[in-house]
Formats: structure tokens, sequence, C-alpha cells
């Protein structure tokens, strides 16, 4: 259950840091303060195994579909708050190693990951420039307005999901994961959308370090990249198959949306692009 205040002058506003285009808040788990990485592709909160003892998360007992980090322990959660707004979430997942991985990579101490299953009960707006998480309630569905795109979303496996073509080519769902920063497409995707793995515009691109594992990667800057009606123009994408997910065509990370106000609105199945 979400818990905003019933007179309020404004949405709850949370101030995040961005650190190599992650997203990082302030969070209380049963009331206990902590870091966490706010990621959008994420279908399941998870937790370290510190943050769940020191907020006496008890285990329980649950399967998650599609879960791509292979977790075998789950806790119960009471509360996950964020900007004075309480939101329950009915399990997280345990990572043990958690805090170690965000600590080689971005360089900070976080005690879990908040995941969709959190922020789908919000209308969540991520200002990238002023650097701050907007938590409001769902309301109307928005309209296309000047400066605004409305792009459809379908909610896939408990993560968003977004219609993208590349160069002018077929569309394709990918995911639009708030925890990311790269933008990669499946090769099967960008051989659909006209591009050959002999392609001499193709290099080496970097190695993907992510949860669930490593992965090397080739680079292409594409000459279009659309997701609906939004166009970006010369976009550089990793390119690689993963057989981990393969319902997943390729991944929006923060870097495609730094420039915007980003919205999730998971009740009206919409995400508002503004500047």
């Amino acid at each position: 259950m979400v818990a905003i205040a019933a007179v309020a002058a404004s949405p709850p506003v949370a101030p995040f840091d961005f650190i190599k285009s992650h997203v990082f808040v302030e969070g209380r788990l049963n009331g206990r303060k902590g870091t966490w990485l706010v990621d959008s592709g994420a279908n399941t909160s998870v937790v370290t195994a510190r943050a769940a003892a020191r907020s006496q998360c008890p285990p329980v007992e649950v399967r998650v579909a599609n879960d791509p980090y292979g977790m075998s322990r789950f806790v119960g959660v009471e509360s996950l708050e964020v900007a004075g707004v309480k939101a329950g979430v009915p399990f997280a997942g345990v990572l043990p190693k958690l805090t170690d991985r965000i600590m080689r990579t971005d360089g900070v101490f976080i005690d879990g990951i908040i995941g969709f299953d959190w922020l789908k009960q919000f209308r969540a707006t991520f200002d990238f420039k002023g650097r701050k998480l907007t938590l409001a309630p769902p309301g109307a569905p928005a309209v296309p307005a000047p400066g605004r795109h409305v792009i459809p979303m379908e909610i896939l496996n408990g993560v968003p999901m977004v219609p993208v073509s590349i160069n002018g080519g077929p569309r394709r769902l990918c995911l639009l994961d708030t925890g990311a920063n790269i933008l990669n497409i499946r090769w099967d995707f960008a051989q659909a959308s006209g591009i050959r793995p002999d392609d001499p515009t193709i290099v080496a691109g970097p190695r993907v370090r992510g949860l669930a594992g490593n992965k090397n990667t080739a680079a292409v800057q594409l000459k279009t990249l659309a997701v609906s009606k939004a166009v970006f123009p010369g976009v550089v994408v990793s390119l690689h198959d993963d057989d981990h997910l393969p319902w997943i065509n390729g991944t929006l990370g923060n870097p495609l949306f730094e420039q915007y106000k980003l919205t999730l609105d998971a009740r009206n199945k919409q995400v508002l692009l503004e500047r």
C-alpha cells in the first residue's frame, strides 16, 4: 500500500546522486536509513544480506519468474520509504555481494535496489538535470503537448518495455532501464534493421559489467534511434546477444534521457519525455 499525505502542496521529491549515469537515493527499509540504486529494469527489489538483517526482514518462501540474478533467498518487506513516502513490496531478493559489485563500478555503498515493483505504484519522474525524483500518485493519462512525448509502455515480466526502431527499421520492444548506464541492442534486432556484422563502422565496444555477469560487446553509431515518435540521431549503442533474457531486444539506459525529464506511469502504461 502506498502512503502519501492526503493533503500536500506538491508531490514528494527525493534528491538523487547521479554517479556514472546511475541514480542513487536515500531510502528507509523498515525505518532504517540507507542508500539505494533506483532500477526500473529490476522486476523485484533487492536488498543486501546486511540490510535485511539490520532491518529485521523475515525470510519468506517465494519463486520469481525471469529472475536474471539467480536469487535463492527472499525476505519480507514491511515498508520501503523514499522522500517520506512509504510503499510496500511483497518481498525482496537478497544478494549477499551486491554492495561489493556496486562499490567496484560506482564507488557507492548501497543497501539495495529499488525495482519496478516499487516504482510502478507511482507516477515516478526522473529529472536528470535537476537531480531529483518526484513520486506523484497515479492520475489521468497524459496527452502529447509541445516539448512532451507520450510513449506507450508495456509491462512484460514485471518491467517497462517501449517500442524502438533503429535506422528506420522494424519496431521491437526494448527495456527502459534506469539501472543501466549504457544503451545496447541485440544483434538479431540490429541485423533486422540493416546492420551487418561486417559493417566497417562497427568497432570494439565496452565490456558490459552487470549484476548477472560481464560481456564483451561491439559498438556502432546509429543513424537514428526512435522510441515511438521520439527520435534520437547519432546514438552510439553496444551490440551483443543476451541469451539469459532473450525477450529483451535491447536496453535503453540513462544516457539516452539525460537531457529530459523521464516519467514512468505504470497505471496508464505511459512513458513521458519532456525537455
